[in-house]
C-alpha cells in the first residue's frame, strides 16, 4: 500500500512503488515470479528459493493505492499448506519482500522511515500469517477451481502407492 504508514514503521511511496513494480514485471513475464510461504530470515532472505516456492504471481496491477496481483497457488509441499489453510476457511495474509535502503522520515515521530528509490522487490506477495500491511489478505478469486474428484493421473499415483506400501493413507 502506497504513502500509508504499515507496522514496520516503513512509508513506501507511490513512484518508488510504481518503479519497483515496473522493474519486477519482467519477472512476471519470464515466469519467474515466485513467493514463499512465510519471509525466510537471516541469508536466505535475499532471495526467493525454489524448494519452498508456494505461488506463482501471474499478474500485478495498481488498484487504488494498492498493488494487486494475481497468483496461482502450486502444487508444491509449501504451496498444499496454503491451499488447506485456505480451504479450511482461514485467513492467509501476503506480504511483499524486496530490498533497498530507508531515511527517517520526521526524527523522534514513530520513529518512521521512509523507503528510497533504490527498493526493489524479491517478492510481491510471500504468503505470511501476520502481514505488515493491513487486511493484506489472499481473496480468492472468480477463477478458483477447487479439485473435487482426484484426475486420474492423481488416481494412479495414489494406487501405486497404496499397493507398494501395503497401506493407503492417501484420500
Amino acid at each position: 500500500r502506497a504513502d500509508t504508514p504499515n507496522r514496520n514503521k516503513r512509508i513506501y511511496n507511490r513512484p518508488v512503488l510504481d518503479k519497483a513494480l515496473n522493474e519486477y514485471f519482467e519477472k512476471i513475464r519470464e515466469k519467474k515470479a515466485f513467493s514463499e510461504l512465510d519471509h525466510p530470515m537471516g541469508d536466505e532472505a535475499n532471495v526467493v528459493s525454489l524448494k519452498n516456492v508456494c505461488q506463482a504471481i501471474k499478474d500485478a496491477y495498481w488498484k487504488g493505492n494498492e498493488i494487486r496481483g494475481d497468483v496461482e497457488i502450486l502444487n508444491t509441499p509449501s504451496g498444499n499448506i496454503v491451499k488447506e489453510i485456505l480451504l479450511a476457511g482461514y485467513r492467509v495474509g501476503q506480504s511483499s519482500r524486496g530490498l533497498g535502503s530507508v531515511n527517517p522520515l520526521r526524527e523522534g515521530e514513530d520513529d518512521l522511515v521512509e523507503v528510497q528509490d533504490d527498493f526493489e522487490f524479491l517478492t510481491l506477495a510471500d504468503c505470511v500469517s501476520d502481514p505488515s500491511t493491513h487486511n493484506a489478505d489472499m481473496i480468492i478469486g472468480e477463477s478458483y477451481r477447487p479439485i473435487s474428484q482426484p484426475n486420474k493421473v492423481d488416481s494412479l499415483i495414489r494406487d501405486l502407492i497404496c499397493t507398494l506400501g501395503g497401506q493407503c493413507c492417501l484420500k
